[in-house]
């Protein structure tokens, strides 16, 4: 049974629940001894209670999907349920800041919905896989798998030619990848720094700079993609786990699947 304690090993949830997970800001998901889903806060109040077959976790928006009767429902922290998606409907992405809410429909045509369930963006047949709005733009990519980007209107803004793009939030450009290599775009598609790196770790939040994968050195860069100074990365690439490192007086958290690429 699952539970949770505090930082002096004192249970705050006890542990009678069949599984408990993060799912959101003070937000656990849970199921019971019936195996229904419902959710808590970190001191085990109820949310909304559980009668859900399978939940996921809520998004910055404040919006969760949940399943009941094989029907796929997006409820709120209240637990209100907003509305059901269609049999051949599928949420994609989460809720952004201007409530658009990536769908796929039938596995063929794409758009948006506001938390409402109502068809905010209809994307044209060429525009496939959007993302979540960052900053108010998304990723999506064409039929040629491709990657570009439009705007909250559902317009292209960077026709894709790209072989990935990676948004980062709080920033006022992103990543591309270009023939295998790595550059920074302004979102109008101006390249800030040509495509040279075999990789770059997303920027984060509050840090000036990031790591980026030059040769085989691994060194930092800065929000306008030149180096820095080069990285001694032998002892992190033992790390079993996840380890954080110290960037002046940011921080920066690298998970295990960062280690694989160093490795």
């Amino acid at each position: 049974k699952g539970g949770c304690i505090n930082t002096k090993g004192e249970f705050v949830i006890p542990p009678i629940y069949k599984e408990i997970m993060y799912a959101g800001e003070n937000i656990l998901l849970i199921r019971n001894d019936k195996d229904k889903v419902g959710y808590i806060n970190y001191k085990g109040k109820t949310l909304v209670e559980p009668k859900y077959s399978y939940g996921y976790s809520f998004d910055k928006k404040g919006y969760a999907l949940v399943e009941l009767d094989e029907k796929h429902i997006l409820i709120d922290k209240t637990g209100k349920e907003l509305f059901k998606l269609k049999d051949d409907m599928k949420i994609i992405g989460d809720c952004s800041e201007e409530n658009l809410i990536p769908y796929c429909l039938d596995d063929k045509s794409y758009g948006y919905l506001n938390p409402k369930g109502e068809q905010a963006i209809k994307l044209s047949s060429n525009i496939k896989n959007p993302t979540s709005f960052i900053n108010g733009y998304a990723v999506f990519k064409n039929t040629d798998g491709d990657y570009g980007t439009i705007d909250t209107k559902g317009e292209v803004v960077i026709r894709a030619k790209y072989d990935n793009l990676n948004l980062i939030d709080g920033f006022d450009f992103l990543l591309f990848e270009d023939d295998n290599e790595w550059g920074l775009l302004s979102y109008s598609g101006d390249v800030i720094k040509r495509a040279s790196y075999k990789y770059i770790l997303p920027f984060q939040k509050g840090n000036k700079y990031t790591y980026a994968k030059d040769g085989d050195e691994w060194i930092l860069i800065d929000q306008k993609g030149e180096d820095t100074k080069i990285v001694d990365v032998e002892t992190i690439a033992s790390e079993e786990y996840s380890y954080s490192y110290a960037v002046e007086s940011d921080y920066l958290d690298i998970d295990a699947e960062v280690k694989k690429i160093i490795n």
